[in-house]
């Protein structure tokens, strides 16, 4: 793992701690005191950061079995790899958190109507594949073959998405 790879990985665990920290912070509500704050933001900091690092390890694994099979993802040492992984993750959470509801308001806009779920899925589908193809240049030491593996990835992560959000409408119902 060299520079790069840790500098990104300790960037991202320090933002989560100072959102945390910002997200106790603010409010009109009274302000929790120094000795709860100092339990309090690690362990919400550690509850944010267990999806994180398994969803990295998912990614971290499917992206290696892509490079096993067809060579389709080539990385220069595991440590790439994983930080590719884990700039998925959170650049998928800004993305779902910042730049799809602003995607979705400008097709109600532009449709005039609620846009319809494929109609949602495929733009998502195609930002995803976007954002696998920028976070692919950023990291010099991934390496995708073609922008079909990026869609690969994307279908695959909206796959899951729909399998977390169908079990999760079958727990509501229940």
């Amino acid at each position: 793992m060299n520079a790069f790879n840790i500098i990104i990985i300790a960037a991202i665990v320090v933002g989560v701690v100072a959102f945390v920290h910002v997200m106790v912070n603010k409010g009109e509500r009274e302000r929790p005191p120094w000795r709860v704050k100092v339990w309090l933001i690690p362990l919400l900091a550690i509850l944010v950061l267990i999806p994180i690092s398994f969803f990295t390890i998912i990614y971290f694994y499917l992206m290696e079995t892509m490079s096993w099979f067809n060579h389709s993802v080539e990385a220069f040492g595991e440590g790439a790899l994983f930080t590719g992984a884990l700039l998925l993750v959170f650049a998928f959470l800004l993305s779902e958190v910042f730049i799809q509801p602003l995607m979705r308001a400008v097709m109600s806009f532009i449709l005039k109507r609620k846009p319809r779920w494929a109609e949602e899925n495929i733009v998502t589908i195609i930002l995803d594949t976007c954002i696998i193809m920028i976070i692919f240049a950023i990291v010099p030491s991934i390496q995708l073959e073609n922008i079909q593996t990026a869609f690969s990835l994307s279908v695959f992560i909206h796959i899951i998405d729909w399998l977390i959000n169908g079990a999760a409408r079958l727990l509501k119902r229940k």
